[in-house]
């Protein structure tokens, strides 16, 4: 297995990333995989690959990295199983590989053939996905489910049991999946549900800004941080001019009282002014984080349309029902073969007498 075998699987934007030995993920525009989320570290975790298995270190990330949902120790090396799951911030990938048979939303462009073992069928389970959409409003699902049953004749024997196994397990195993897309769709519907509730949170605190857009805000930032500079700068002048009256306090009693109602004046003003950039400051970090809200919103939105024009409950209950009915078939096929195996016995040994 070489090392690009590796991946992990991108939750949020179903994608897949191939591993490389020190791969580092974080927000830096440095890092090999950015990750555009505010609770990221500029370098938070890396990727590394000894002996062909795959280890995930924290580089001491204020937010922590979790494996399964527990905490890693910073620094320390972390095997990982395939189907394990690393979340940073909002972000969740899946690791796999190519040893893990497992269709992978990103590229689930195969098809995959079994045999049905009646008297007139074989059946033909396509799975394939549509590439290059532009809308899901007005094109076909991007992922599509097709049965398709071929005539062919019946098999017996060893070979026929063989072959009937060998569907029975090909259908276990698209049951597995359907079940895996159906617990992505409820999970992606919850975190919908989540997203929703945090951006009209948003909405709230913004309706009543004065600021609108980006630049509205850094321009009163700028505003009120030179203020507040200058405002620091002016307590230091008068600071210095009670230093200097102190040693002819004699003649610089009133000077040091004007010094002291200056001050106390400044401190006022300083005061309201480091509040107002202290107000702004914070509606500027939510306005700036309404945006990537809305874009993971809109992506779970996409998706959710996507899992639901599959009708996944219904393929399931087909896949299920098959199984059922292969299971039966595949039993009476055994017998079968049996009875005619002891005929056989039987019939050697009489002739032998």
């Amino acid at each position: 297995m070489s090392k690009n075998d590796f991946f992990l699987f991108d939750q949020s934007r179903l994608e897949r990333i191939e591993l490389f030995d020190d791969i580092v993920f974080g927000r830096d525009p440095s890092c090999d995989v950015i990750i555009d989320d505010v609770m990221v570290s500029n370098s938070h975790f890396k990727i590394k690959i000894i002996d062909y298995e795959v280890y995930v270190i924290d580089l001491e990330s204020s937010n922590k990295t979790l494996v399964n949902d527990v905490e890693i120790i910073p620094n320390k090396e972390i095997k990982l199983n395939p189907k394990d799951v690393i979340r940073v911030g909002s972000q969740e990938y899946a690791y796999s590989s190519g040893a893990v048979r497992k269709l992978n939303l990103p590229e689930l462009s195969s098809t995959l053939k079994v045999g049905r073992f009646d008297e007139q069928s074989e059946s033909s389970l396509k799975i394939e996905r549509l590439e290059n959409e532009e809308s899901y409003e007005d094109s076909e699902p991007a992922l599509a489910v097709e049965v398709e049953l071929p005539k062919q004749k019946v098999e017996t024997g060893l070979k026929g049991l063989r072959k009937a196994k060998k569907y029975l397990d090909d259908l276990e195993n698209v049951q597995k999946e359907i079940v895996e897309k159906i617990a992505s769709l409820k999970k992606m519907r919850r975190r919908k549900i989540e997203v929703g509730a945090k951006m009209d949170q948003m909405k709230k605190i913004l309706q009543e800004s004065d600021f609108k857009t980006e630049k509205d805000f850094e321009n009163e930032l700028r505003i009120h941080r030179g203020t507040a500079e200058g405002f620091k700068m002016k307590i230091q002048k008068e600071e210095k001019e009670i230093a200097k009256a102190k040693a002819i306090i004699a003649e610089a009693e009133e000077t040091i009282a004007q010094a002291q109602f200056n001050i106390s004046t400044i401190k006022g003003q300083s005061k309201e002014s480091i509040d107002r950039f202290d107000a702004v400051n914070s509606e500027y970090d939510i306005f700036k984080n309404k945006t990537v809200f809305e874009n993971e919103f809109q992506t779970l939105k996409e998706t959710i349309k996507k899992y639901e024009s599959l009708d996944l409950e219904s393929k399931q209950e087909e896949v299920e029902k098959e199984i059922k009915l292969k299971n039966q078939q595949y039993k009476d096929m055994q017998n079968h073969y049996g009875a005619k195996l002891n005929s056989e016995i039987q019939l050697k040994k009489a002739s032998s007498e």
